[in-house]
């Protein structure tokens, strides 16, 4: 017997020797062997393949019927959209039972699992999206946005929260069996920190300012109206012209009528993202960035809150400023 020598041990190899062994016609033990002559791979590997469970395969049902020979393309596709459009947190015995409620089918998990890695569909963190998010809404404002205003008019802002357990690595190395320790100075003050506000444009960062959330407390609508008529209007042109619009998401801190008034004085026209599309405005990119670069490079020993985590954070969201403008819709 020719031992493997052609082909990968990759998912497409197996596909293809699985595939030829449904096709052919005769025993399941000369399937496996026509298959592997075909492909020259050894019969022991394929009979390993099979034995690891990443394909439960077999000409006929097993006793408890169980049917492991192949998932069809109908019973794929319904599960493909359940979990698309109903829920995607199910597991696999789940998944089967759904099966067998539907089209009184029984399929082993394993067949499941291989069929969805055959489908490209892996398993992944979820990430929450608020309810109240209107896609048509969401949709419309989109459109509306790229044609109203070229892009070189909008400047973005935003506040974000940094705190001293932001700058904390989450993982460290140990022995196997063992937890990994490090000793931490000042651990009850890891929730103190501090508060930016930020605006970018195409250009880059426009401004930041930054409030030690220890002393002032956290940013609120005076303090952010405080900002916005002292330090991002006035570095902002009348519209029309570039960096004349402001695009701001709708927090409870952003929703004060004196935004108009203190706006329009200075000529400059302001906006609001839809509800829950935070994801629409640039900078959250941004943010997220920058503090990946305070866990990188911040004193983590330091006995307080200093001047370094501060200046670190903001000295990052210039350093981060172009990566974020090349990978957000607004280009």
């Amino acid at each position: 017997m020719i031992r493997h020598s052609g082909p990968l041990y990759n998912w497409r190899s197996r596909k293809d020797v699985f595939d030829a062994i449904d096709d052919y016609i005769g025993t399941h033990g000369k399937a496996v062997k026509y298959a592997a002559f075909r492909f020259k791979v050894g019969v022991t590997t394929i009979y390993e393949w099979i034995k690891e469970g990443s394909v439960v395969h077999k000409k006929n049902s097993t006793r408890d019927g169980t049917n492991n020979r192949r998932i069809s393309k109908y019973h794929l596709d319904w599960i493909l959209y359940y979990l698309r459009n109903i829920d995607c947190q199910l597991y696999y015995p789940e998944m089967s039972d759904l099966l067998w409620v539907e089209f009184a089918e029984i399929y082993d998990k394993n067949l499941i699992r291989h069929a969805l890695y055959m489908a490209g569909w892996t398993n992944k963190i979820v990430t929450g999206i608020a309810a109240e998010q209107n896609t048509v809404t969401r949709t419309l404002w989109r459109r509306w946005v790229e044609k109203a205003f070229p892009a070189n008019y909008w400047i973005w802002g935003d506040e974000t929260h940094v705190k001293r357990a932001d700058a904390r690595r989450k993982y460290g190395f140990a022995m196997r069996g063992d937890p990994a320790f490090v000793v931490m100075y000042n651990l009850r003050g890891q929730a103190d920190g501090f508060s930016s506000i930020a605006t970018m444009s195409l250009r880059g960062i426009e401004t930041v300012t930054s409030y030690d959330t220890s002393t002032v407390g956290t940013i609120d609508g005076d303090k952010f109206l405080h900002t916005l008529e002292y330090v991002i209007l006035p570095s902002m042109n009348r519209y029309p012209g570039p960096r004349s619009v402001l695009g701001l998401d709708n927090a409870k801190v952003h929703m004060k009528d004196e935004i108009f008034a203190i706006a329009a004085n200075f000529g400059v026209l302001v906006y609001f993202l839809p509800t829950y599309s935070y994801d629409f405005n640039p900078i959250e990119l941004l943010f997220h960035l920058s503090k990946a670069y305070v866990k990188k490079h911040y004193n983590r020993n330091a006995d307080a809150i200093d001047g370094s985590l501060i200046n670190n954070f903001e000295n990052s969201l210039y350093n981060c400023c172009d990566n974020s403008i090349a990978h957000n819709s607004y280009k």
